[in-house]
Formats: C-alpha cells, sequence, structure tokens
C-alpha cells in the first residue's frame, strides 16, 4: 500500500512539474511571437532586388514631403540578389513593389502601379533610415519610370512595363529620337503670321490638287510651326487639311502643305493618297 502510495504521489509530482514547464514553455514563444510582431525581421538578402542600371539619369523628388535628410541611392552599394518578379503576372493598377536596401543601412521601398486613367506610371516611395527617420515621395511619368528602374532594374522594370502597357526604356529612347528630330516652336517676327502660312498652303493645295471650295470647306484646317522637321529643310509652318468628319475621309481625303515660315512659299505638297506621312 505504501509503494502504491508513493508511485501515485510521484506521478503527480512529474504531472506538476511537467505542466509548469508547458507553461513557461508557452509564454516564451508567446513573448517571442509579440516581440516578432513589434519588431520586424531585417530583410534578408534573398528579399532584395537587384539594380543594373543601363542608363545614366538622375532622379528627381516630385512632390516630396520631405527630402532634406535624403540620401541618394547608390547603385554601386546596392544588394545584388534577385527576387522572383519575373515569375507574376502583372496588370495595370495593381500596385507592385520593389524594396532596396543600401550597404548604409538604408531602406528603400517603392509601390508602383500603372494608372489607366490617364495612362500614366505612378510610384510612391518609403525611405527608411537607420536612425528610423522615415521619408515619402510622390512620382509620376518619367520621373516615377526612371526611379522604378533604378530599385527592381531595367529588365524587370520592361518586363513589367511591358505586362501592364507603360512605356519601356526602348519606348522612351524611341520617342526621345523622335522629340530631338522635330522641334517646334513660335515665328518671330520677321516670319510670316499663321494665318497667311495657312492662306498661302491652301492656295497651293487647291492648285496642285484641283480641289473646290466646296470640297475644302468640309476640312478642318489647323497648323504647327517648326523650327525643326526631318522633312523640310528649313524652319516651316505646317498646315494640315483633314476632313471636320471623319466619315468624309475615303470621299475627300486629306492634305497637308510645308510653307516656308520666311518666304511663304512651298516647301512641300502632300495628300494622304501620296502615302507620306
Amino acid at each position: 500500500m505504501t509503494k502504491k502510495r508513493g508511485t501515485i504521489i510521484g506521478a503527480i509530482a512529474l504531472t506538476l512539474v511537467l505542466g509548469c514547464g508547458l507553461i513557461v514553455g508557452n509564454a516564451f514563444i508567446a513573448s517571442w511571437v509579440m516581440g516578432a510582431e513589434n519588431k520586424p525581421s531585417p530583410i534578408t538578402q534573398n528579399e532584395l532586388f537587384t539594380v543594373t542600371p543601363n542608363e545614366s539619369f538622375t532622379v528627381t523628388p516630385n512632390e516630396p514631403v520631405s527630402e532634406n535628410q535624403a540620401e541618394p541611392i547608390s547603385t554601386s552599394s546596392i544588394s545584388s540578389q534577385q527576387d522572383t518578379i519575373t515569375s507574376e503576372t502583372f496588370s495595370a493598377n495593381r500596385v507592385s513593389t520593389g524594396i532596396v536596401t543600401n550597404e548604409s543601412g538604408q531602406t528603400v521601398i517603392v509601390e508602383y502601379y500603372f494608372d489607366e486613367s490617364d495612362r500614366t506610371v505612378k510610384a510612391d516611395v518609403t525611405v527608411e533610415n537607420p536612425d528610423d527617420e522615415v521619408m515619402q515621395f510622390a512620382h509620376e511619368g518619367i520621373t516615377a519610370e526612371q526611379f522604378i528602374e533604378r530599385v527592381i532594374g531595367q529588365e524587370e522594370y520592361n518586363s513589367w512595363a511591358s505586362q501592364v502597357g507603360a512605356p519601356t526604356r526602348a519606348d522612351r529612347r524611341a520617342e526621345a529620337d523622335i522629340n530631338s528630330r522635330y522641334i517646334d516652336g513660335n515665328p518671330d517676327e520677321s516670319e510670316i503670321s499663321e494665318e497667311m502660312a495657312i492662306a498661302n498652303a491652301i492656295q497651293l493645295l487647291m492648285k496642285k490638287y484641283a480641289l473646290r471650295q466646296e470640297t475644302v470647306d468640309r476640312f478642318t484646317v489647323t497648323a504647327k510651326y517648326y523650327t525643326k522637321n526631318p522633312d523640310v529643310a528649313v524652319p516651316a509652318w505646317w498646315v494640315l487639311l483633314e476632313p471636320t468628319n471623319t466619315n468624309d475621309y475615303s470621299e475627300i481625303g486629306s492634305y497637308w502643305a510645308f510653307i516656308d515660315s520666311s518666304t511663304g512659299e512651298e516647301v512641300g505638297l502632300y495628300s494622304a493618297v501620296d502615302g507620306k506621312g
């Protein structure tokens, strides 16, 4: 009987010891989890994006919340592990995120998307400094595109842009090339006015293409002055005649003329059937 009682007491004691151990263990785990929630783990190398800029550009903040203490992002000091962003399927207006940390401990988080309503790339940037100071910036358009590419890399930016319909780097280079060939402006006092350029263009087009006045009356006329245009060798007015009613295009076509802005003479006269333009 005494031996049995001793066994029972021993079992009870063992149960109490194990129970206390579980309570202490659970308290420790709960404390660790709560601590993890309040103090996030640092970003690891595998969570960073690669920055591989192939173009030289300067990122300038647009509508900064605070920028006095902002530290420039150093492409040479940014970690070089690439995220699995290429495996995702993107859609316009969906917010994507890129994160990068440099050697000084500064973390840059960019949340970006392609706004379908105004066909513009937009980005919200958060900069977290090691001293816990947080700065925020808002970018859009070309500035946003450059900043996103700076954070996630050119290849990843182009992949994302192609999927959502945003401009890729190749698109921007082509656009810059076109813009460098076409330079518009305003004529000085020594050059002919827009009204005179339009009058001369209509008269010359009517003569060359045997247009009647009732046909000309069905056109909307616009004019633009170019100091540089690949189709002409001199500064000129470009005058365009387009059907006011687009349904008339197949019947009356369209016409345009380049008028020398200094002399008022023709530099070139064209129609839609000429296959130019």
